[in-house]
């Protein structure tokens, strides 16, 4: 993988435009990087001028939506928009990836499944240890009493400090 502007979709080549902060463009990088895809990565938001110009251009030719992540196989006759696996695999030749959960059919991969997963297990453990939702619970309530307790010292502090005479501004905090 090589990171390119996007100045032309080389033939023969698999290349992905997408952005840096895109969920789905980091789940379809990340599932190209881990089947050891040789594939142009373009991080759209990272170019500027004529590269940019002709990103824009690769998209309104292969993506007229402009959605991404846009991933365009040799000379742009097969293309996939958005983050779609089992695209990807048909067009790649890949093999599925073993599920992290085979009851719900999730790949690691995907960072939205990897986080449910996650939370589901989190409420299962909490379903099964009452004591520990309780404390859970409890430390969230003092911690929400912390955060008043500091918001009113704040405020005392504030009102406290001594004033401008001409427009009521505390002084030591502007």
């Amino acid at each position: 993988m090589e990171n390119n502007t996007a100045r032309s979709i080389p033939t023969g080549k698999v290349t992905m435009l997408g952005l840096s902060y895109c969920l789905y463009s980091k789940g379809a990088r990340l599932y190209l990087e881990k089947r050891n895809v040789d594939f142009v990565y373009i991080d759209v938001n990272s170019l500027q001028g004529r590269d940019r110009d002709e990103a824009e251009d690769v998209l309104a030719r292969f993506s007229p939506q402009g959605e991404l992540p846009l991933t365009v196989l040799g000379d742009g006759s097969v293309r996939i928009v958005g983050y779609d696996r089992k695209k990807l695999q048909e067009a790649l030749g890949l093999m599925p990836v073993r599920p992290a959960c085979p009851a719900s059919g999730d790949e690691t991969e995907d960072p939205l499944s990897v986080r449910r997963v996650a939370l589901d297990k989190l409420h299962a453990l909490l379903d099964r240890f009452p004591a520990v939702q309780n404390v859970a619970s409890h430390v969230s309530n003092m911690a929400g009493e912390v955060r008043t307790h500091i918001g009113n010292v704040a405020n005392e502090v504030k009102n406290n400090l001594p004033k401008d005479e001409n427009d009521d501004t505390p002084l030591g905090l502007f």
